[in-house]
């Protein structure tokens, strides 16, 4: 009996190696709200597959066969080209993206010539390397602890960033944060769901005064309503990642996107700013649009 998944993987698994040389690949940009300056000041950089036969592959179903056939390292360092040079261009057009976020795999960092690669990469773009973060899930720095922390501690000495993604999942986070050569550590969406409860909602707060006492930028991830945007706001969350802003979107529209929050943002700031005490408004109208 023919197994319709196995079909479909083995398929996948051939057809990954032609989509980079026929340009099947894109880059979404999901931008980052930046709470004290009251507007989007990065951005991250997600890998999609649009096949020219099955449509829309979930990134969930083809990374994984990335990594396992190796593929994800020209294509990471692919992903790691368009969004360096796509901040350059956006850098001259004036807008308030100020870095991109890059997602690495285990297999990317266990590549001992991981950290020189991806440093050509950038300085072939001409963007500053401050301006470019590589960012990795807790998991992954598990699996090959001492390898990926060397990697990314030489890219870090060359000036890239590093963010640790999906942060409060795993069970070594605060032991390896001491050691860890990161910049920013992003807070997964499931402890933003807890929040709910007081129980959930003290963890939080106590993650983001963590990250503010090591000296980490903190960013949430997740955040689909205005209720965990004030909450956020309230326990001093400094920046915010999620659909109540902008879900992932191709490099036009997230250059929209950007500007469509921060004017709704500076005009929800004016109107609020003219209106006299006691009466009702509403200060975040650009969030529910």
């Amino acid at each position: 009996r023919v197994n319709p998944q196995a079909t479909r993987r083995i398929r996948l698994t051939r057809d990954l190696r032609e989509a980079l040389v026929q340009e099947q690949f894109e880059v979404h940009y999901q931008p980052i709200f930046n709470v004290a300056q009251e507007r989007v000041d990065s951005v991250e950089a997600l890998l999609r597959w649009r096949h020219p036969e099955l449509g829309i592959v979930s990134p969930a179903e083809f990374v994984p066969l990335l990594e396992s056939t190796g593929m994800i390292v020209p294509v990471g360092l692919w992903v790691l080209r368009k969004a360096s040079e796509q901040l350059a261009s956006w850098r001259s057009s004036g807008t308030t993206v100020e870095s991109v976020a890059v997602n690495v795999s285990v297999v990317q960092l266990s590549q001992s010539n991981f950290s020189r690669d991806a440093l050509a990469v950038v300085e072939r773009t001409g963007i500053e390397r401050t301006r470019v973060t590589i960012e990795v899930t807790e998991s992954v720095l598990m699996e090959n602890p001492e390898r990926s922390i060397g990697q990314l501690c030489e890219l870090r000495a060359a000036g890239l960033h590093v963010s640790i993604d999906d942060f409060g999942t795993g069970y070594s986070s605060l032991s390896y944060l001491r050691r860890l050569p990161v910049n920013t550590m992003k807070i997964d969406r499931s402890l933003l769901v807890d929040a709910i409860n007081p129980e959930g909602r003290t963890i939080l707060a106590a993650m983001v005064k963590l990250s503010a006492e090591l000296g980490l930028d903190c960013v949430v991830e997740g955040v689909e309503t205005l209720e965990q945007f004030h909450l956020l706001r309230d326990i001093g969350c400094a920046r915010m990642q999620g659909y109540l802003f902008a879900r992932p979107l191709p490099a036009d529209e997230a250059d929209a996107a950007v500007r469509r929050i921060n004017l709704q943002h500076g005009q929800a700031q004016v109107r609020a700013s003219s209106i006299q005490p006691g009466i009702n408004h509403h200060p975040h109208g650009w969030a529910a649009a």
